[in-house]
């Protein structure tokens, strides 16, 4: 029978005073479940010692074989880190009883008795550690005094990989314009067997955002989604980083960019036609075209991007330049999906200069375009403006 070596001292000196009711429920249990494991080994030791004879022949030694399954971290049980079984020889001659301790997160919590000379092959203490189940043959011996022992050896068993969070699978809703709400959302994996609780938080140019604790089970999965504001971050590329306390990942993000929220624009004209800042809430369209045009011809510049949110934006536009300087003519559209706002018409000789407020509602997807057309009849050859929006 397993006779208890713990007091109700050394028990109570072991247990934090502020040891909830829970925590109790936790120790009793695991206590039980120990309890039933250590019983099974006893019975399988004393059916050798009182059921079994060593032969003096070839004949294989008498043998048991025994499953131990350990408590898990559950609402009603505590992890075993470690089961030992040590019996305390006396010099060569081994002792009736074994004692078993195990630990829980580094501390003794228990301790059990077996009425039975339980060795390890090499006749140490068997410890067994880190397993939800072992598979152990018990078998019967003399030792080199002719005592009879029970040899233990491990056959087999499950080893349960410790709780490791994994962070994958980051999206957001780049790019995000300053003073509005960025918003990252990861997958995090408990790729090992354990239940644990882990922090996860994200960084984003060295601003945190607010961790929490997330508990999972082995094997589960769930979906983190944390918000920021773009507001007190600088304008361009940023890196921003998911972690948990195992690993990482990262996805880049861009803040304040792009007119209209959209992809870099594309140009096309005669001479030169650019865009300068596209990544920015000010785009400038600029052109130059030093040719004389066929008489009455007018030329083209287009500026066309994609928008990658939908959006209700105020945009302020201003038109200036040179068309030299005789009947020259100088006029800017701005185009949603094919639906064209004529901005400016600065009929006149020479220098021009015009600007204004436009409201605009654009949709994931739609066609953005600004197109500017001039002409001259003049022999000085000069077609030169810029056209620019700011948010």
């Amino acid at each position: 029978m397993i006779r208890y070596v713990l007091s109700v001292l050394l028990i109570s000196s072991m247990m934090p005073v502020s040891m909830t009711a829970v925590e109790e429920v936790e120790k009793l249990n695991t206590e039980k479940q120990i309890e039933q494991e250590v019983s099974s080994i006893e019975a399988a030791a004393n059916s050798l010692l009182y059921n079994e004879e060593i032969s003096d022949s070839d004949a294989p030694a008498p043998t048991r074989e025994i499953t131990l399954s350990f408590p898990q971290d559950s609402l009603t049980a505590t992890e075993i880190n470690e089961l030992r079984l040590e019996n305390l020889m006396d010099g060569e001659t081994p002792s009736p009883v074994t004692h078993v301790t195990y630990n829980v997160e580094g501390r003794q919590l228990g301790q059990q008795i077996i009425d039975a000379p339980v060795v390890s092959a090499d006749r140490g203490p068997i410890e067994l550690e880190g397993a939800r189940s072992l598979d152990l043959q018990l078998r019967l011996e003399q030792d080199e005094n002719g005592n009879e022992i029970v040899v233990v050896e491990r056959k087999s068993g499950t080893i349960p990989d410790a709780a490791d969070f994994q962070i994958t699978d980051l999206t957001t809703n780049s790019p995000v314009v300053a003073g509005e709400t960025g918003t990252i959302t990861a997958t995090v994996t408990n790729t090992g067997d354990v239940t644990d609780s882990q922090t996860v938080e994200f960084e984003i140019s060295g601003l945190g955002n607010s961790p929490r604790r997330v508990t999972l089970d082995g094997g589960e999965t769930t979906t983190e989604t944390f918000s920021f504001s773009a507001q007190n971050i600088g304008k361009g590329d940023h890196t921003l980083e998911v972690t948990s306390e195992n690993d990482s990942d990262s996805q880049q993000v861009t803040i304040g960019t792009s007119l209209f929220d959209a992809d870099r624009w594309s140009s096309s004209g005669p001479g030169n036609a650019a865009v300068s800042d596209s990544e920015t809430d000010t785009v400038t369209f600029s052109y130059e075209y030093n040719e004389l045009p066929t008489t009455g011809q007018e030329e083209e510049w287009t500026y066309e991007t994609t928008a990658k949110t939908d959006r209700e934006v105020t945009v302020d536009w201003t038109f200036a330049g040179h068309h030299s300087w005789y009947k020259s003519d100088a006029d800017a559209y701005l185009s949603i999906n094919g639906d064209e706002m004529h901005l400016s018409d600065t009929a006149g000789n020479g220098h021009f200069s015009d600007a204004g407020t436009k409201q605009v509602s654009i949709s994931e997807g739609d066609t953005i375009e600004i197109r500017i057309t001039g002409f001259h009849r003049d022999r000085a050859k000069q077609l030169y403006g810029e056209f620019t929006l700011t948010i």
